[in-house]
């Protein structure tokens, strides 16, 4: 499912192919990490553009693109009245927590923390993510050459060693 053999000794070659707002259809499809720290340092890997998995309200992990990374309003305290949502930042001040923030739109007043947003289906629908939340709701695909954030630094560290860069 996803995966075909390859010519070398049988060994599984990963070819995923998924599309915008696929279901993952195996965990192995994913960069699954236990530490917390680890996840969030493996989520901040992935490039504009690129494809991952993020967890999505009824439990499912469905693949998404990240279209921006930025900082956007934090701290947000929803109340609800009527059938509406009000957010409110910790200085008090309204904004929405649903919608991404233009740089031309933060000022100073607002507790700000770096964000992601992902389109999430092909009708343009989209999540927002705040970082303290990376590790829980964002993983990387696992195309057989994704590295962990500890794999990565030692092999920089190998690198430098041997005086290549």
């Amino acid at each position: 499912c996803g995966r075909s053999p390859s010519a070398k000794g049988g060994r599984q070659k990963s070819t995923l192919k998924y599309s915008l707002g696929d279901v993952a259809r195996t965990p192995r499809d994913m960069v699954i990490l236990r530490s917390n720290k680890e996840a969030i340092q493996s989520a901040s890997m992935i490039k504009k553009f690129q494809q991952c998995f993020i967890k999505r309200s009824n439990g499912l992990w469905t693949v998404a693109i990240l279209a921006d990374r930025a900082m956007q309003p934090a701290n947000q305290v929803q109340t609800r009245h009527d059938d509406s949502i009000h957010s409110f930042s910790s200085t008090g001040q309204q904004h929405d927590s649903s919608r991404w923030y233009t740089s031309d739109e933060i000022d100073d007043s607002m507790d700000l923390e770096q964000s992601m947003l992902f389109v999430i289906n092909s009708d343009g629908a989209t999540k927002i993510i705040q970082k303290r939340h990376w590790g829980k709701y964002i993983r990387r695909l696992n195309d057989g050459s994704a590295l962990s954030p500890g794999q990565e630094s030692r092999k920089k560290e190998v690198r430098e060693k041997d005086g290549k860069f």
